[in-house]
């Protein structure tokens, strides 16, 4: 994820992380951009971001399965907005 993320801010990338990647990122040097989670209820979130034609790239790596969780939520988003 490091390197991924190094890359993407090199090549002029704004990359938008959760609190705990954010975290980790940081600690490598590499910046992002802080975005809630979903579930937390604050926005401007990820899904506001799409709606917004924020987001040109989407790299989402699920931890739990289902419609209705963040990741669900983010990739049927990305999906119907047509975001690799």
């Amino acid at each position: 994820a490091v390197e991924v993320a190094r890359s993407l801010v090199s090549m002029g990338f704004k990359v938008f992380t959760t609190r705990g990647t954010r975290e980790l990122l940081t600690s490598h040097s590499v910046d992002t951009d802080l975005i809630r989670k979903i579930s937390e209820g604050a926005r401007p979130n990820i899904l506001d971001k799409i709606a917004n034609g924020e987001i040109d790239l989407i790299i989402n790596t699920p931890t739990k399965t289902g419609a209705q969780t963040d990741e669900g939520q983010i990739r049927a988003t990305a999906v119907g907005a047509r975001i690799p």
